[in-house]
């Protein structure tokens, strides 16, 4: 008995000690982890971002978080896409860096001023800076360096270069219906030969007073208010803008009334060359964007092509010899 009590304790102790070693692991892993973290950020505090690209144009692109959403600032004043920003914040924020050396030559790295990127983070207290400088000539990385490690090069990965090269309009925001209400209480189509307004009463979607098929018209005006923007054409939209983009005077336009009174009107141009992208005026913002042909095809459903099918047509029956079906035979007990 005595010595199974001694083997049970011995066990114990052995089962203590390695739980003991493996959370000791755990946390010197994670204090390892923490202190290669590029930034010392906390996500939340991060209250506006300045990207440099000697490379691209516009060079600089600026973000200032404004009562929790992202705006673009600089070179325009937008909205911003908030799954860019987030996804670069992600890549930045929770990304370590691989390995580190001294080095007092920073152009030899591309890492001296500017830098071949550079992004400055902003909170309430300060800011923080990360340069990114060439490649490195194996293991397809990059050297960088920060504001908080002077004097240290760094080797991250290439990653970060995909998410600082995105085009500008990929950090706009592309929807045609950004702050307007989800529900729509009218919608009004006018195309070249025709014209018709859909207009919600209760549950119901109806034209001149003819109730449409739900499942054929929820997912048409999902489509219309989910529509989002290929590119952006012009801001601040002059008229010799409107012309050459042909949307003035519209080929066919869509008005859009928010169940709150909200309106918001498309302007439409004539399609082009197959595939090419259709230009839309968004006159309340004065604005030209453009959207996909596909999407611009999938606009203009008629009241026919809405409403509900007709019940299928009876068909009359006859006997083998061609004559109505006779009376069926009563039952028998």
């Amino acid at each position: 008995m005595k010595r199974l009590l001694v083997m049970a304790g011995v066990t114990g102790l052995i089962f203590g000690v390695y739980a003991w070693l493996s959370h000791s692991k755990q946390v010197a892993g994670q204090q390892e982890a923490a202190d290669k973290q590029l930034v010392d950020l906390d996500k939340d505090g991060i209250t506006g971002i300045e990207l440099w690209r000697r490379e691209r144009d516009p060079n600089r692109i600026q973000f200032a978080n404004v009562d929790g959403s992202w705006q673009l600032v600089h070179p325009v004043t937008y909205p911003a896409a908030s799954a860019s920003v987030e996804g670069l914040m992600n890549q930045v924020l929770d990304k370590a860096w691989e390995s580190s050396f001294e080095s007092t030559e920073l152009g030899k790295f591309d890492l001296a001023e500017e830098g071949r990127f550079r992004i400055r983070w902003t909170t309430a207290e300060g800011s923080e800076t990360i340069w990114i400088g060439k490649d490195t000539p194996f293991g397809g990385n990059l050297y960088a360096r920060t504001s908080r490690l002077p004097g240290q090069v760094l080797v991250v990965n290439s990653n970060f270069k995909f998410q600082m090269e995105r085009a500008l309009k990929d950090w706009r925001d592309k929807d045609v219906f950004f702050s307007f209400p989800e529900s729509i209480s009218s919608i009004e189509s006018v195309t070249e030969s025709a014209s018709w307004m859909m207009v919600r009463q209760g549950d119901n979607w109806t034209i001149d007073g003819q109730v449409l098929d739900s499942d054929k018209v929820d997912p048409y005006t999902d489509r219309i208010r989910n529509m989002m923007a290929r590119d952006f054409l012009a801001d601040g939209a002059s008229v010799d803008d409107r012309v050459r983009n042909g949307v003035e005077p519209p080929a066919r336009s869509i008005r859009v009334v928010g169940a709150d009174g909200q309106v918001r009107e498309l302007l439409f141009a004539a399609p082009g060359k197959p595939g090419a992208e259709i230009p839309v005026l968004v006159p309340d913002r004065n604005q030209i964007l453009s959207i996909s042909r596909y999407v611009y095809d999938s606009l203009w459903k008629t009241p026919a092509e809405l409403a509900p099918d007709p019940p299928p047509a009876e068909t009359a029956t006859t006997d083998i010899e061609g004559g109505p079906m006779s009376e069926p035979m009563p039952e028998t007990e």
